[in-house]
């Protein structure tokens, strides 16, 4: 048991105290003793915590497979699969044909990065959508013979990333950093 000082972002020193009988803690002089980061959603008027343990760069099918998913298929450089569009190699993502993939990112993510394109023979136009939290964050409509394209998606740390595409043939996601 050591005594502590609940420290503000500024540094400066905050107590707690008793109202009606329940103590209260600064929520975020708490946290950073847990070495925990901490923001604030005002949409939904709450504050989240998650832990500092992932690192920048870090691949979401490493750290957060699907729970559940249909017509989906995972590709990580740990397995050794990979697919491929407009004839480069992709890893550390999936294909995903007329279906669904959930991942519980646990309020541990601010954004994600991945290229995305056609993965499989057919070219045809193809639409898959980012939600995060039932809110759609991007929705991406896959040209007819378009290469793979670059996006960053704000995840502003939500709780369920729903990945869905209505589109017959494959749509590949791969190479997805979450940061």
């Amino acid at each position: 048991n050591a005594a502590v000082d609940l420290r503000d972002a500024n540094d400066a020193i905050v107590e707690p105290f008793i109202y009606n009988g329940t103590t209260y803690l600064p929520v975020r002089a708490a946290a950073n003793l847990a070495n925990m980061d901490v923001t604030w959603d005002g949409d939904t008027k709450s504050v989240r915590l998650w832990d500092k343990t992932h690192p920048d760069n870090t691949f979401l099918m490493d750290v957060c497979e699907p729970y559940e998913s249909s017509l989906f298929e995972a590709y990580t450089s740990t397995n050794g699969k990979s697919f491929e569009m407009a004839g480069d190699k992709y890893t550390n993502g999936f294909t995903i044909g007329r279906g669904t993939a959930l991942f519980n990112l646990k309020n541990k993510y601010s954004s994600m990065e991945f290229s995305v394109g056609h993965a499989s023979l057919d070219s045809w136009e193809k639409t898959i959508k980012f939600i995060v939290d039932d809110k759609v964050l991007q929705e991406i409509i896959l040209e007819e013979n378009c290469m793979p394209q670059t996006y960053t998606i704000p995840l502003n740390y939500g709780t369920q990333l729903k990945v869905s595409s209505s589109s017959t043939g494959d749509v590949g996601v791969g190479n997805i950093i979450v940061k």
